[in-house]
């Protein structure tokens, strides 16, 4: 479900939901280059800061860098 803050937002959904509601709305994910040049920031839903799911395929898994 959305947020109390604004209904079309999600924090909690897995990546086949988030595909979904992308389509829904007449858009797509990010893709990995997309994210990190930031193209998204300031766009909504606050997520700037948040891991969000992409478009990009990957079989490695997530590894924290900092």
């Amino acid at each position: 479900s959305g947020t109390r803050m604004d209904p079309s937002c999600y924090q909690t959904i897995n990546f086949a939901q988030a595909t979904a509601r992308c389509a829904i709305a007449g858009k797509r994910l990010c893709t990995d280059a997309e994210v990190e040049a930031d193209i998204g920031v300031l766009t909504g839903c606050s997520h700037d800061d948040r891991h969000v799911w992409t478009s990009t395929f990957t079989t490695t898994r997530c590894v924290d860098t900092l």
